[in-house]
């Protein structure tokens, strides 16, 4: 519009970032990183995503911020040249990259989030594939897998997933002034949101022995856009974890069943304002207990999320069970009160509530686990802690794949399913 201006942002500054970048993929193409004193820092398979990482994130402990820079941070503050309104009092509008809640509206996140996801698989394409010893768990065979929707023809139509848009109402009393919000009425507007029909996971297993074992899900795309079918080695890129979680095998047959309510990679649904209020307010009476949970998920997606939105004829997804050894993958440090933190009660004193009756508040808080929810920790790692498996983030997957078909790189503990994902109205 012609009363905004832009900010300019200095052709020097597009320059540096360039060269962060260019000397970032020069230490991924030799191997190691130069630290502060001029000393290699080698990419080796254990800690070398963690050394890429923290370079590219530009955290204390990057190799040498000031030679590689804050390439990631200063992409996100390029996009956020928004306009300045002109006139004698003004401010930079904050821009759709300001705070992870927007960003992910904003095309132009994913060209910076694809650029830095291109500079590890970049270190990736470096890495020597897995062995077939360093994907088998000896003793354990994956025997059969289905996929199973809710509803009456589920078991007569197994594999078969289902995706809807559904109605969402959105509270907008925080669109108000403060003191007004007590005399208006409930104000909501309605979006339309994905969704899918839950579902549950029916693995059947076959151990030698009784076993802890970890379990992943994966899904992919079968078909490109132009309906060709995708190889594996380039249909490792795609794959995205659904679940990871712990079970306990029994000598002989044991079947699995897992709910994708369950995933230990999403979220739970932003608490919206007037429910928290009424949380309050019915705590406050005594008429129930506010549960406040110890460990708030830092990030994932809400469960509505974890499908993507299928086709009216049905898309077709590869989905990949994994069964390996919990003993040999879970660290040390991987404290079970990360899973179900103890139940105890503190006392707070609330201040600044929206109400005025509420300026002071005192109430007991009891903190509890929750079954249907879990950190996620599997995508995000420990709070105040580290990522607590032995093996890589999307292991199998973040190595080249050297297998042309999808038989020669499977092992026994693992099993390939095609499922359909189909969109109604």
């Amino acid at each position: 519009p012609s009363e905004y201006l832009y900010n300019q942002y200095p052709v020097g500054k597009l320059e540096q970032i360039k060269q962060w970048e260019r000397r970032i993929q020069e230490a991924i193409d030799t191997g190691y990183a130069r630290d502060v004193y001029g000393q290699p820092i080698y990419f080796n398979q254990t800690h070398g995503m963690d050394v890429l990482g923290k370079m590219i994130q530009a955290c204390e402990e990057s190799a040498n911020p000031a030679y590689y820079g804050n390439l990631r941070n200063a992409l996100y503050q390029l996009l956020n040249q928004g306009p300045i309104a002109q006139g004698e009092y003004y401010s930079g509008y904050p821009g759709m990259v300001n705070d992870f809640q927007t960003y992910v509206k904003d095309p132009a996140y994913y060209r910076v989030a694809e650029l830095i996801n291109q500079l590890f698989h970049r270190y990736q394409s470096y890495q020597t594939p897995y062995t077939r010893e360093e994907l088998e768990f000896p003793g354990v065979v994956v025997k059969t897998v289905q996929v199973v929707s809710e509803g009456a023809e589920a078991m007569t139509r197994p594999n078969v997933l289902t995706t809807y848009m559904g109605n969402y109402n959105v509270d907008l009393a925080n669109a108000n002034p403060e003191e007004q919000m007590e005399q208006q009425q409930l104000v909501e507007g309605r979006v339309e949101r994905l969704h899918h029909k839950s579902y549950q996971y029916i693995i059947k297993v076959q151990s030698a022995e009784a076993k802890k074992a970890l379990v992943r899900i994966f899904l992919a795309p079968v078909y490109n856009s132009f309906g060709e079918e995708i190889p594996l080695t380039q249909q490792r890129h795609h794959f995205v974890e659904l679940d990871k979680f712990v079970v306990e095998l029994e000598q002989g047959e044991t079947i699995v069943r897992r709910s994708s309510l369950d995933s230990s990679l999403t979220v739970p649904e932003t608490q919206g304002f007037k429910q928290m209020i009424e949380e309050v307010v019915a705590a406050k009476k005594g008429q129930t207990v506010m549960y406040v949970e110890e460990n708030q998920p830092r990030c994932g997606i809400p469960n509505r999320m974890l499908l993507p939105r299928g086709t009216p004829e049905g898309l077709k997804f590869n989905l990949l069970v994994m069964v390996t050894d919990a003993e040999k993958e879970i660290l040390e440090h991987f404290h079970h009160q990360y899973l179900y933190p103890q139940m105890f009660k503190q006392q707070y004193q609330q201040q600044g509530s929206i109400y005025q009756q509420y300026k002071q508040v005192e109430k007991e808080v009891v903190v509890k686990a929750d079954k249907h929810y879990l950190p996620t920790y599997a995508q995000c790692g420990l709070i105040d802690g580290t990522y607590p498996y032995a093996r890589s983030m999307g292991y199998p997957f973040d190595r080249p794949i050297h297998y042309y078909g999808k038989q020669a790189f499977v092992t026994r503990n693992m099993k390939f399913v095609d499922v359909v994902v189909k969109h109604v109205k």
